[in-house]
Order: structure tokens, then sequence, then C-alpha cells
């Protein structure tokens, strides 16, 4: 495996990644302080919570996306609305059809609000008639 590690495909990614496991943390419980050692996945996140395995969207894929969708955004001042639709609608659909299988239906929520917010500062008419 060691011998494959700096290989990489067409598009410059490795092919072989080693997800390894997040640092050690101290969870306090009913029982005492343990230690949880939570496993790194990309653009994930996996935990237990009562009893089942929760694997959710990360903090930081959350993170990525609103910061391209901000920027496609402000690329796309003055243009219009069709313009807008046919940039945004692909990054949209493949990050949405990346997380669909896991719990991701309030972060979904979240990024249709963040997304309605970057679209209320996209003039639709201009404000004052000439």
């Amino acid at each position: 495996m060691a011998e494959h590690t700096d290989q990489l495909d067409g598009h410059g990614r490795r092919l072989v990644v080693r997800n390894g496991r997040h640092q050690a943390r101290q969870v306090l419980t009913s029982s005492g302080a343990i230690e949880v050692v939570a496993p790194r996945v990309n653009g994930f996140t996996v935990r237990r919570q009562s009893g089942k395995l929760l694997i959710k969207p990360s903090k930081a894929a959350l993170r990525r996306i609103r910061e391209r969708l901000r920027t496609e955004m402000r690329a796309l001042r003055g243009a219009n609305a069709f313009a807008v639709v046919k940039r945004l609608n692909p990054i949209i659909r493949g990050w949405a059809a990346y997380y669909r299988t896991v719990v991701s239906s309030k972060i979904f929520q979240a990024l249709d609000a963040y997304m309605w917010k970057l679209a209320r500062g996209y003039p639709s008419e201009p404000t004052t008639l000439v």
C-alpha cells in the first residue's frame, strides 16, 4: 500500500488516501469522563448517539460549499436569473447527491436558507426607474 501513496489520478488527486482518526477528546458521561477517538472520513462526521450511528456532512464540507456558492454568486452579480440558475444548479445538485444518503435534512434546510440570504442581495429589478 505504501508504494501507491504517491500515485495520482487524471485530476491530480491521490489514489490512496489514509483517513486515520481525529484527535482524541474527553466526553463527560454520567459514569465519568471517557476518551473518544472518532474515525476521520472525508466530508463526513461519524458519531454514535443513543445507540444509533449518525453520519452527517462535516462542518468543513458545509463551510466549503457555502464559500463556493458565495463566490459564484458574487461572480454572477449583474447576470440574469437564468445564468445564475444555470451556473449554480450543477453545483448544488452534485453536493446534494453526494450527501443525500446520510443524515442531512437539517443541513439541506440551512443551505437553502443561506441561498435565499445570498439571493436577497441579488437585484431582480432596479430599485429606481430612469
